[in-house]
């Protein structure tokens, strides 16, 4: 009996481990040569065969002269010399090995092959059988001459196993990683300054405070930069941004010594990065906004502007539970900071939000509430970034009625001097 491996794939798909129905029977000369075949027998049929096929398959006979006994039996073949009885073997080992598979790579059959050899080693067999005849120690022996047969039968079953594949599959890559983690180990610990170095690379530490300072002030560094190489202004000086001109200039100092470029490849990098970066004024004029500008330079931090906008936005909801649960703790107290120097400046305790509640939809609006009211109430309800806009706005009204009043009051003292 054949203990097959355990299988799921196959009984899924309701595929057969094994096409138990039938079986083919190939018998083999020594020689390895098909002697007979039975295909697609059944296969719980039982063949019988004589003797004699089992000798021939093995490719002796009981009649062969006994190899290696001639000095002990005179050959009586010399028609000259007596007539003595030939001698022959009466007795042989014949052992059957019988090999079942289904994937016998020797011929093309489908299903299970019973491959079966046979083997014959001439030898004078006996087997003596002792019978007990009565109580008082008589006995009965009996010893018969003849062949004796053994049978040696095994079994190769394989098909697809996925489990078997998904198991080599995650020990492999479990001792694939062994000698990684040596060499890890190795550099980061073993090298001296080169491990220090090493370190610096592999980890990075994480200050969120300090991440946002120096995110803030990069922001604040490229900002600058870019009031350096703006070149147009409108509405009121309240909107800046670079021309395709500007930007061309630029670019030609920049890269004035690079042998690789020449001026139409530099006309062309140029075009490429302002159509890619720049947005309409409000003229209709195309131009690299300070957003524009701010965008490529701040891809490669690791706090990006707008997490940085949402923390200082004391505004905005608090986020879901995960979020405020793992929340750093400095950034917890800059947002209450910042939400009690709001509240200080309003002079009022901010009022929460309400689903309910009118709101202003766009900035003109939100400025002629302000100044109809007379009060900076209708501002709570934005984030920090608006408030500075709004406050912007309302400071240039001011200024203006001030610079107003005052030219008023000059041209009045003026015309009291003259009279």
């Amino acid at each position: 009996q054949i203990e097959l491996p355990m299988s799921i794939i196959m009984p899924l798909l309701g595929i057969d481990m094994l096409p138990t129905s039938v079986v083919n029977i190939v018998m083999l000369d020594t020689s390895g040569a098909v002697v007979a075949n039975y295909l697609n027998d059944a296969y719980n049929r039982q063949r019988t065969m004589s003797l004699r096929t089992y000798l021939d398959m093995a490719g002796v006979s009981l009649d062969d002269p006994i190899q290696g006994k001639l000095s002990e039996f005179p050959d009586n073949t010399d028609a000259n010399g007596p007539q003595r009885p030939k001698a022959r073997i009466t007795g042989m080992s014949i052992i059957i090995r019988a090999e079942l598979s289904n994937s016998w790579s020797q011929a093309n059959f489908d299903g299970l092959t019973a491959k079966i050899t046979v083997q014959a080693i001439p030898s004078w067999n006996s087997h003596m059988t002792v019978n007990f005849l009565d109580s008082q120690g008589s006995t009965e022996t009996t010893t018969y001459y003849g062949v004796s047969v053994k049978v040696a039968r095994r079994g190769v079953m394989s098909w697809f196993q996925l489990n078997e594949v998904i198991y080599t599959w995650s020990l492999y890559s479990a001792w694939l990683q062994i000698p990684f983690y040596f060499v890890f180990y190795f550099a980061v610990c073993c090298l001296g300054t080169l491990s220090s170095v090493f370190t610096g690379f592999l980890y990075e530490s994480v200050d969120l405070h300090q991440e946002f300072n120096g995110t803030s002030a990069r922001m604040l560094e490229l900002t600058y930069g870019f009031h350096d190489v703006h070149d147009e202004e409108e509405a009121d000086r309240t909107v800046w941004g670079v021309t395709r001109e500007r930007l061309q200039n630029r670019m030609d100092v920049i890269l004035e010594h690079d042998q690789n470029l020449d001026k139409a490849e530099r006309t062309q990098f140029t075009n490429y990065i302002f159509d890619i970066t720049a947005t309409s004024m409000p003229s209709g004029n195309r131009a690299i906004h300070l957003e524009d500008y701010r965008n490529p330079h701040m891809t490669n931090e690791n706090l990006l502007f707008n997490d940085v906008l949402q923390i200082v936005d004391s505004d905005r909801s608090s986020g879901n539970i995960l979020e405020r649960l793992f929340m750093d703790d400095s950034l917890k107290e800059f947002s209450a900071t910042a939400e009690k120097a709001e509240q200080k400046i309003l002079g009022k305790v901010k009022a929460k939000r309400s689903m309910s509640a009118t709101k202003i939809e766009g900035f003109d609006a939100r400025m002629a509430q302000a100044r109809k009211q007379k009060t900076l109430r209708v501002m709570a309800t934005t984030n920090t970034i608006a408030r500075c806009k709004y406050g912007q706005e309302i400071a240039d009204a001011m200024m203006a009625n001030l610079e107003e009043a005052f030219n008023k009051m000059h041209d009045t003292c003026d015309q009291v001097t003259d009279t």
